[in-house]
């Protein structure tokens, strides 16, 4: 499957969490997410992402899902937390066993999806939202976002977006650099941003 934002973030926070002494595993389709990090990989092939494209086949094949998602859990045994990070693992946590969500926690990259917000898909969020005891938003938008789709706000921490800050530290260097490849005077008052832009 195509790598986006949510599965370098993904891999960002659990390597985060091994910095600070806590074992993690990731379960993915793609075996060299983690590279160049602290965070193993265990295989895992749910099918495809939820989405309107993809919803009716992958609500038919959710019981499929849903013992694969069990198989690959059972192999990891014991551990104290089950955090998921996309939709269909999310609508199918509630569905596993207690003993595989002992914690179940969901990280929440940005804004509930649109179609999760109201009729029958929104009951089914709400529904799997119950059994959550956490959900880690990365920002008050998305925070709002899902109390709004229904998830009570009482479990909802706005986490901000982690970042190696070593990785972002000043360089005189690149200052230079960029300046002269966009042709930026270097008495010039400029101002960087990194942002992520949703239509909604």
């Amino acid at each position: 499957s195509a790598r986006g934002g949510g599965e370098y973030a993904a891999v960002d926070l659990l390597d985060a969490l091994i910095g600070r002494g806590h074992e993690c595993v990731m379960l993915s389709n793609v075996p060299d997410l983690a590279d160049g990090t602290r965070v193993p990989v265990r295989p895992i092939d749910l099918g495809p992402k939820l989405s309107r494209r993809t919803a009716v086949s992958v609500i038919a094949k959710a019981p499929i899902a849903l013992k694969t998602l069990k198989d690959a859990l059972e192999c990891q045994m014991p551990y104290d937390v089950l955090l998921v990070h996309y939709k269909k693992e999310q609508l199918l946590a509630p569905w596993l066993p207690k003993r595989l969500r002992p914690k179940l926690v969901w990280a929440e990259w940005g804004p509930v999806p649109r179609q999760l917000r109201s009729g029958p898909p929104n009951v089914l969020f709400r529904q799997a939202a119950r059994g959550v005891h956490v959900v880690l938003a990365v920002s008050a938008g998305t925070e709002s976002s899902l109390v709004e789709a229904g998830v009570d706000a009482r479990k909802v921490e706005v986490v901000p977006n982690v970042m190696d800050l070593d990785a972002v530290r000043f360089s005189a260097e690149a200052r230079t650099r960029v300046r002269t490849e966009h042709g930026i005077p270097t008495d010039a008052f400029t101002v960087g941003c990194v942002s992520r832009f949703h239509p909604k």
